[in-house]
C-alpha cells in the first residue's frame, strides 16, 4: 500500500490548489466517473452516496479561522499495491472499510495541545474511487496502464468537523505522525 498526502505544488498545483475552494478538486475528483457516463460517488464515515455538491458545500463551510494563504483541506491517496487489490477481489466496498479504518487511525494519529486524541467522528472527510491509472511519460502517455489500479483519493478538511482545532498532517512531528 502507498499512500501519500498530495503536494499541490508537485502533484497538481491547479487541480489539487488547496488555499481556497475546494471545487477544483472536486470536479477533477469526478473526471473518472464521468468519462464513464456515470455519477460521481463519494463516501465518507457515516455514508456510501454522498453527492458532488454536499462535498464542496460542507469543506468550504469549514474555513472558519483560517488565513487566506493557509491550507482549508489535505488531498491523500491511497493506493494499493496490484497483489493487495487481487487479495480482496478489486471489491470497492472493502477498500471503502479500509478507507474507514484509516481515517479513524489518521484522527487518532493527531496529538492536541491539550492532549486529546481525535475520533474519526471529529474528521470532515469525503473520498472517492478511481478505477485506472494513466501513464504519464512516453509514447503511451495518457493512455491508461494495464491491470488492476484502483485507489482512492481522500479529501479531509483542515479543521476538525466543528471548527475548534486545525488539522495539519504536514505540521509539527510533535502534533502528527504520518508514519504511524
Amino acid at each position: 500500500m502507498h499512500s501519500k498526502i498530495i503536494d499541490p505544488r508537485r502533484d497538481g498545483r491547479f487541480v489539487f490548489a488547496n488555499r481556497g475552494s475546494c471545487s477544483k478538486t472536486v470536479s477533477y475528483l469526478g473526471h473518472e466517473a464521468r468519462e464513464r457516463g456515470e455519477a460521481v460517488r463519494f463516501f465518507h464515515q457515516e455514508r456510501t452516496e454522498v453527492p458532488t455538491e454536499e462535498v464542496k458545500e460542507t469543506m468550504d463551510a469549514n474555513t472558519k479561522g483560517l488565513r487566506k494563504q493557509q491550507e482549508k483541506f489535505y488531498s491523500l491517496v491511497l493506493s494499493p499495491s496490484q497483489s493487495e487489490l487481487q487479495h480482496i477481489n478489486n471489491d470497492p466496498t472493502k477498500l471503502q472499510a479500509f478507507t474507514r479504518k484509516v481515517m479513524k487511525n489518521y484522527a487518532t494519529n493527531f496529538r492536541l495541545n491539550d492532549g486529546r486524541r481525535l475520533s474519526a467522528s471529529d474528521l470532515l472527510w469525503d473520498a472517492t474511487i478511481h478505477q485506472q491509472r494513466k501513464e504519464k511519460e512516453g509514447v503511451e502517455k495518457g493512455m491508461n496502464k494495464p491491470g488492476m489500479h484502483q485507489h482512492v483519493h481522500i479529501l479531509v478538511s483542515a479543521k476538525d468537523k466543528i471548527g475548534e482545532y486545525r488539522l495539519n498532517p504536514k505540521g509539527r512531528k510533535s502534533h502528527f505522525i504520518f508514519k504511524d
